[in-house]
């Protein structure tokens, strides 16, 4: 009976060990301008990458791309919510048309320059897309396929609505959930 209870004992602590370490591991940053579109993003990433991966994550605002960039040369922010034309403008791509070849030279520079990987874009006119830094695809390397799915039920109305939710007073954080709940992501 001495031995029977040890033994659960045992198993307890390792379960109980297993857990606390998942939630003290490392925390995913998510960095965004101050708009209200890549904040409604940031919001359903999070919570995708939450209730999917067990991953924590934490959106942080930054007043200037310069600041937001810092902190990714750092690596500090792990993930940026960017769009197209201000991703061209870092790589001295401005001006330039937006077109599927813009999207391919922006995210080979963005490689080169930042070790960030673009995602496919959201299904939105503005090109808005997940950014994410090389070691964080090591560690997590589900997340093109995560997000994916996201990017595959965000159309350009069902985002407009959205955003219309959002402009309205309502939390960026409850449309986000509502919506992913009604796609059934989370």
């Amino acid at each position: 009976m001495k031995k029977y209870l040890l033994f659960c004992l045992v198993l307890l602590v390792l379960a109980l060990h297993q857990d606390l370490h998942a939630c003290v591991g490392r925390i995913l940053i998510i960095g965004i301008s101050n708009s209200t579109n890549e904040q409604l993003l940031a919001e359903m990433v999070s919570q995708l990458l939450s209730e999917r991966t067990g991953t924590n994550v934490k959106i942080v605002q930054f007043s200037s791309s310069r600041d937001m960039y810092s902190a990714v040369k750092k690596g500090e922010v792990s993930l940026v919510i960017e769009n197209l034309e201000r991703g061209s403008q870092l790589v001295s791509k401005a001006g330039e048309k937006h077109s599927r070849e813009l999207y391919d030279a922006v995210k080979r520079d963005y490689r080169r320059n930042y070790n960030l990987v673009w995602f496919e874009p959201f299904g939105e006119s503005r090109f808005y897309a997940p950014v994410v830094a090389i070691d964080v695809l090591e560690i997590l390397p589900a997340l093109p396929k995560l997000l994916g799915k996201l990017a595959g039920v965000l159309n350009e109305d069902a985002y407009a609505r959205l955003l219309k939710s959002v402009k309205s007073d309502a939390a960026a954080r409850q449309v986000a959930k509502e919506f992913l709940k009604s796609r059934r992501l989370i």
